[in-house]
């Protein structure tokens, strides 16, 4: 606008200017009037052209502005929203995201392709069709850096648009689906775990009722034998089928901490009455001392399962004549660094945090119960799998003694359950060593 001024100043100033000159010098007044005309027509041309100018100017400003204030209102309801979330423009680079979106992508430089974030043929063919206004099936991308991730990508194609310019911006919504993609392996592997687990005992029972009906009809003999092979492979898919609803019992109350009141001690003597004949029939002595009123909130039914599981395979890996010590003492100021302490195996053995505690507070008064077996112990490759569904650690064993997988995976689960702390320990030829960890509670009702 002060340009237009100036130029009409400038413009009347050259006018006055001819006249004047034209008066000085006595000039004839039709050649002035003519020049004079001329300057006039180019002064209102020259005006013409300069506001076209300056009012193009000034719409692309004002479009400038609003298109600023409209992306800063789309950042900032990209920053409140509970997804990940990034904005890009016609040339696919991220343009805008939130934090979450810069977390779970590692976005680091705004203004870069968003494929150098996430990659992948199939990311940029559904940018193409996007950008094209063309909808898009969501796109799964493995992820191996900086940690292995699975992450879904969904786009909106034209979801924010300035009809003024033609501008588009792609809205691109990310979900880490890592956790989706670790269950559902789970769930595949458990199936065909435990079809081949059933599989086995099923057509070994088909196969003796084949012989019994044929072959070993009228061989008493034969029969008795083939007899007590069958009831051993039946109770092993009953004790498989007890295990898995065992699990499946505890997963399900898995994020329901228990509220009643458990001694531990009596669920640790309930185990090993239990599975005392076990033990003599092995010659294996069962080392324990009472310690009383070692209360802890826990379900008593599935601290009992505990102590049972890890005793049984105590039991099973300890030659004959030899013991298995169990230990319950408490521990005053727990911290994570006495994971691993008062054990009776060296400090450079092998060892594991299947599942760490957590203190409440910083002086945490704990219950440690260490179950240790004079076996063969085992090397440090099985270590990662403790606790795995159907993974066994029994190559020694007889088929007869070999359990069902899943003992250690029930004991995981239950521990996980009883928010309290699972540790092993184990050292070639000398033995192996589970460590409990469950919060000490004091019985209001006995102190009052």
């Amino acid at each position: 606008m002060q340009a237009r001024q100036d130029i009409g100043l400038l413009a009347c100033s050259g006018i006055v200017a001819l006249v004047v000159l034209g008066v000085i010098v006595d000039a004839p007044l039709t050649p002035t009037l003519y020049i004079t005309g001329a300057f006039i027509i180019l002064a209102l041309t020259i005006r013409f052209f300069t506001s076209k100018r300056e009012a193009r100017q000034e719409k692309y400003e004002i479009e400038q502005k609003k298109s600023r204030s409209r992306l800063t209102i789309w950042c900032e309801v990209i920053d409140a929203m509970p997804n990940a979330c990034v904005l890009i423009d016609k040339d696919k680079r991220v343009i805008y995201a939130n934090e979450s979106a810069r977390s779970l992508a590692t976005i680091e430089t705004l203004g870069r392709p968003f494929t150098s974030y996430i990659r992948g043929i199939d990311m940029t063919l559904a940018l193409d069709r996007a950008l094209l206004g063309k909808t898009t099936d969501v796109v799964d991308i493995h992820k191996f850096t900086p940690t292995e991730q699975y992450l879904r990508v969904e786009l909106t194609p034209k979801a924010l648009e300035r009809n003024s310019t033609g501008q588009n911006y792609l809205l691109a919504v990310i979900s880490d689906v890592t956790q989706d993609k670790i269950v559902e392996t789970q769930k595949a592997d458990f199936l065909a775990n435990a079809s081949h687990e059933l599989k086995t005992p099923i057509a070994s029972l088909l196969g003796y009722i084949e012989t019994l009906q044929h072959h070993a009809k009228n061989d008493p003999k034969a029969r008795e034998t083939f007899l007590g092979i069958m009831q051993g492979q039946a109770e092993r898919m009953v004790r498989l089928i007890d295990d898995l609803l065992s699990l499946r019992k505890i997963e399900q109350s898995q994020h329901i901490a228990p509220d009643d009141l458990t001694d531990l001690n009596h669920s640790i003597i309930t185990a090993i009455e239990a599975l005392k004949p076990i033990a003599d029939k092995r010659n294996v002595a069962i080392n324990y001392t009472n310690v009383e009123n070692a209360f802890t909130l826990a379900n008593s039914d599935e601290t009992v399962q505990l102590f049972l599981n890890l005793i049984d395979n105590a039991i099973k890996f300890t030659p004959s004549e030899e013991a298995v010590d169990v230990d319950l003492k408490k521990i005053k100021n727990w911290g994570p660094s006495f994971a691993f302490e008062n054990s009776r195996l060296s400090s450079d053995s092998n060892s594991r945090r299947i599942v760490d505690f957590t203190p409440t507070t910083d002086d945490a008064d704990v219950w440690q119960i260490q179950i240790s077996d004079r076996g063969t112990g085992f090397s440090r490759e099985h270590l990662p799998r403790i606790g795995e569904r159907f993974y066994r650690i029994a190559g020694d064993l007889s088929s007869k003694e070999k359990g069902t997988g899943l003992g250690l995976a029930i004991v995981k689960h239950i521990v996980i359950r009883h928010r309290g702390g699972l540790y092993i320990k184990s050292e070639k030829e000398s033995g192996t060593e589970f460590t409990i960890i469950m919060p000490v509670t004091h019985n209001t009702r006995q102190s009052s």
